[in-house]
């Protein structure tokens, strides 16, 4: 068993790297003994999990979920450029409708949901399609614009995470629904308040949530870090390369492999011409070797690098 990464900081575990080769059955006891919560294995590079001990982790949805998954999913597939058009409008429209939502909630008036029903079979749609191109887009999103695009992504990644979990059409229109009604009840406080400033990034968020042990069920909690990925869209990455680059689509094979779109080396100290890495390609040698701390690049637009819209253009 190949070790990809553990848990938490090299001064908290035996080990005087994070990457390393089990290749001894008393080996395996090391990590479980030393306090380790979790890790990521490289199945590309040694074997995975015995089957009953995955079961137990709840390391993987059920195989009817995936045959679920695949039924629901019946939309013609797209390109990760040409879905971002079409959500694109989706997201601008979904958007002025959360607005009008929370004009009304605010002046007391009855909320008008009329709308949520056809936003939400044309953002499931759109994950059909494409499963990152929306939520990968409505992470764009300014201060004055927060709390309602948050609403849309939380909407999208609701859907994701209902699919992933086998759920029926119904279950996950409900889902897709209840994402973006969920913060409806912010409605009294200061705009000032909801659009402060020093949120987390989603590398961040995940690896917050999964120190957060007993606070999510095991199940749900790795069928979203396989709706999202270990690194999440917008996540920014260092290469072995050295090259420092955005995570901008997941590869359906493997979460340790995204599509990457590099645009600094540390080896010459400068910005690079921008180019995608395709780490689940076959002969790509590069690989993600740690993540890179967003307050570093703050001058860049990194949101901007990830979908490749025009500022003018975003939803």
């Amino acid at each position: 068993m190949y070790i990809h990464s553990l848990s938490g900081s090299w001064l908290q575990h035996p080990f005087w790297k994070n990457s390393f080769l089990l290749d001894a059955e008393e080996d395996l006891l090391r990590p479980k003994q030393s306090g380790i919560r979790d890790v990521v294995i490289d199945l590309s590079k040694g074997l995975d999990v015995p089957a009953k001990a995955a079961s137990q982790a709840a390391v993987s949805a059920p195989a009817s979920g995936e045959r679920k998954r695949r039924e629901l999913a019946g939309s013609q597939q797209t390109s990760l450029e040409d879905e971002l058009l079409l959500a694109q409008r989706i997201c601008l429209r979904s958007k002025h409708a959360v607005m009008a939502m929370f004009a009304d909630a605010r002046m007391g008036k009855i909320v008008d949901t009329s709308q949520v029903p056809e936003l939400v079979q044309e953002i499931a749609s759109s994950i059909q399609r494409h499963p990152h191109a929306l939520i990968n887009l409505a992470r764009l999103k300014n201060s004055d614009e927060y709390t309602y695009m948050h609403s849309v992504a939380v909407c999208a990644l609701m859907i994701a995470l209902a699919r992933q979990l086998g759920l029926d059409n119904e279950q996950v229109r409900e889902a897709g629904i209840a994402g973006m009604l969920h913060d409806i009840g912010k409605m009294a406080i200061p705009e000032e308040v909801l659009n402060k400033p020093g949120r987390l990034n989603p590398a961040e968020a995940l690896g917050r949530m999964a120190q957060w042990q007993g606070h999510f069920d095991d199940e749900i909690f790795q069928a979203f870090v396989k709706a999202v990925g270990i690194y999440p869209v917008g996540s920014l990455v260092r290469l072995d390369s050295g090259r420092i680059g955005v995570v901008i689509e997941q590869a359906p094979g493997s979460l340790l492999k995204p599509r990457v779109k590099v645009f600094f080396s540390q080896l010459l100290r400068q910005a690079i011409p921008l180019e995608i890495i395709d780490l689940s390609q076959p002969g790509c040698s590069d690989r993600i070797v740690a993540r890179e701390p967003m307050g570093k690049w703050s001058s860049r637009n990194i949101d901007a690098l990830t979908v490749e819209l025009p500022l003018g253009n975003r939803p």
